[in-house]
């Protein structure tokens, strides 16, 4: 599978066929950074939160994707920066660097990109720029030295050579592998290495405003949106009933439901599911109610009595949307008129 970078690769060969292909595949390909991809870091760091990861299944995978243009104590390659001491000096400093390259870029760190006069396409680091020749670093501490005279364009892009979509390429499990070996500051076989603070950390806050609902959202549902909420806004909540970082919705009004939404493309040849994490108000109860493409898949009163240990998991099958394009709605109903308050601890979808 191509990630983006490589895409960008494809398109500044100038080739009109190759062009057409990844326009057909891949739509418009951006040269600046996405600004989404905040929304993509809240995303990361609630899925960190709640998944429980391996320090040492996590040093493999560093040697298997940053390990390519990253040392840390003293392995891996060394074009980027050596992050045993550089980019963890927090955890969102860390966050940001993994899942948003593009947002800060030191200047020895820009990215290059050449274009040979016999059409060939190379992006790296530069590591010398001289009057007969450019030496790029490349993927695996490998250099590419080019002639001068044999560059046809040649310029600094505003991207990171790191490609942005990480996340794509890694499971669930290997991204809170990852981090649990990449928040440590000492190997994780040394027996006083410890967490970088702020990994269980809430910005707890609520707000009305529509334009301020996704960034929300994405900590616990994330790619969903939601129109309108009723009383005390769309909420993050610190804990509720023994969870970390917990969404709070409210119906706008009585027998209207409070509806998280979301369209996505289910996969043809793999098992997709919706996962929903979800608890009451002490004092009141509501109707979960779960449609795709307006079907009814789920309708159920959140309360004592369908809950275990206060929080009721929930596992909906999408197989029936296979191979196609479905709109997921997710209703926070009022059976009633009376603390109808829903709190979602994480609303996924998972492929297998």
């Amino acid at each position: 599978m191509m990630n983006v970078n490589q895409v960008r690769k494809v398109l500044a060969s100038g080739d009109p066929e190759l062009a057409a292909e990844v326009k057909k595949h891949w739509g418009a390909i951006r040269e600046t950074r996405n600004p989404e991809r905040e929304l993509v870091v809240t995303a990361m760091r609630a899925l960190i939160r709640r998944t429980p990861g391996n320090a040492e299944r996590g040093h493999e995978v560093f040697k298997k994707t940053c390990g390519q243009c990253h040392k840390i104590y003293g392995e891996g390659q060394e074009v980027g920066p050596d992050i045993t001491l550089n980019g963890r000096n927090s955890y969102d400093q860390l966050l940001s660097n993994v899942f948003d390259p593009s947002l800060v870029i030191g200047a020895a760190y820009q990215a290059r990109t050449i274009v040979t006069t016999k059409g060939r396409i190379i992006s790296g680091l530069l590591a010398e720029d001289g009057d007969q020749r450019v030496v790029l670093k490349i993927q695996g501490g490998k250099q590419e030295v080019v002639p001068r005279s044999e560059i046809d364009e040649m310029k600094d892009s505003e991207l990171s050579l790191m490609p942005e979509d990480v996340e794509k390429t890694l499971k669930s499990q290997e991204i809170a592998d990852l981090f649990a070996f990449l928040t440590l500051d000492k190997p994780p076989n040394d027996p006083t290495a410890r967490r970088l603070s702020g990994i269980e950390s809430v910005f707890v806050r609520s707000t009305s405003d529509p334009a301020q609902f996704a960034p929300i959202l994405a900590e616990v549902a994330p790619g969903f949106t939601l129109s309108a909420v009723g009383e005390g806004g769309l909420a993050m909540i610190h804990n509720h009933h023994g969870r970390l970082a917990v969404v709070r919705t409210h119906p706008p009004e009585k027998g209207v439901s409070c509806v998280l939404s979301r369209t996505v493309d289910i996969p043809a040849d793999k098992k997709s599911k919706l996962r929903i994490a979800v608890t009451y108000d002490p004092r009141g109860d509501w109707e979960l109610i779960v449609r795709g493409n307006g079907k009814k898949l789920y309708d159920n009163e959140i309360s004592e009595q369908s809950t275990e240990n206060l929080w009721a998991d929930i596992e909906i099958d999408l197989s029936p949307f296979a191979g196609q394009e479905v709109k997921l709605e997710l209703e926070n109903f009022p059976d009633e008129w009376a603390f109808e308050y829903a709190y979602w601890g994480a609303v996924e979808i998972v492929t297998e």
